[in-house]
């Protein structure tokens, strides 16, 4: 039965979310045992943390979504809004969690420019609104679709939540073209260096990784809620869910897998390296391990640590 087939796919996400729940939480406690105060909040951590809760997220829907199916399931036509709403929680998290990577690229381009100001009082802000709104443009459909969920409306507001997604997928993959290709330019004209070819990889990697899956989202999403040209099978179902989602993540923590220097008490004010100076220091990055996917480089208090991603 289809329905067998497709509680063996569910499941078989559910173990593979279940992975990737158990690396940040082993991640976290590394860091943790270096010293780092479990209430310090660092770049590394927060995406750590916010991988975990779109990870449990996921597992706690492909374990109760096959349970109470009954047996009509369409990732893109949800019959049941708390099928659609456990859908939803995962997605939002997730693209929270690679959006504040966007961001994040995009702070380091605007401190190597000298435009960290404008960054601070314009783009960051913006961001903040924007996000803002889109999770109350959520919650407000969510009230919609459990207040309306016997209606004719209902499947016009299933096909609204489905149009959100695809379109926010669109952004995100042109988010990471853009500061991804600025980041990887920028750093492919800094500082001559044995490190660089490392983080130029990293960059590159996780850019066009999250180009591909965030455009192959959008488009079997609308696929599926505009045409017939494919059907929700099982088959069709993992694929999903495996590009969209866990390949990406899989990329990210490769770059998250490196530990952080031990943590030392001392206070410190952090300041970042001129990207105009380069020629001051030609094995800067060496001594500091330079720039990653996710991380720019700072100089703390005279100690050279590696990424700020990290800690």
């Amino acid at each position: 039965m289809l329905l067998t087939q497709l509680s063996y796919t569910f499941f078989a996400l559910a173990g593979f979310y279940f992975f990737l729940l158990l690396f940040p939480l082993v991640q976290i406690y590394r860091i943790t045992a270096l010293g780092y105060p479990i209430t310090k909040s660092t770049t590394q951590k927060t995406f750590l943390t916010l991988f975990s809760v779109t990870s449990l997220l996921r597992c706690s829907f492909f374990v109760v979504v096959p349970i109470f199916s009954n047996g009509n399931f369409n990732i893109a036509r949800f019959e049941n809004p708390i099928d659609l709403i456990l859908d939803d929680a995962g997605c939002i998290v997730f693209f929270t969690t690679f959006t504040l990577l966007i961001i994040f690229w995009a702070e380091i381009i605007y401190q190597a420019g000298n435009n960290r100001d404008f960054f601070i009082r314009r783009v960051r802000p913006v961001y903040y609104v924007t996000i803002t709104l889109i999770y109350l443009a959520q919650v407000s459909l969510w009230v919609f679709l459990i207040m309306w969920r016997k209606d004719a409306i209902y499947s016009t507001l299933v096909v609204v939540d489905n149009v959100l997604y695809a379109g926010l997928a669109v952004i995100s993959a042109l988010g990471f073209l853009y500061f991804g290709g600025r980041l990887y330019l920028m750093l492919r004209h800094s500082i001559e260096s044995e490190g660089r070819k490392n983080k130029l990889v990293e960059v590159l990697y996780v850019a066009i990784m999250c180009i591909v899956c965030f455009i192959t989202r959008s488009v079997i999403f609308s696929l599926l809620t505009f045409s017939n040209v494919i059907n929700a099978s099982y088959i069709v179902i993992g694929i999903y869910y495996f590009l969209s989602e866990i390949a990406p993540i899989l990329v990210v923590y490769l770059v998250l897998r490196k530990l952080p220097p031990p943590f030392e008490k001392e206070e410190y004010q952090p300041r970042f390296y001129n990207s105009n100076n380069y020629s001051e220091d030609p094995y800067y990055h060496e001594r500091i391990g330079g720039y990653g996917a996710t991380g720019y480089t700072p100089i703390l208090n005279g100690n050279q640590y590696s990424n700020s991603i990290q800690g």
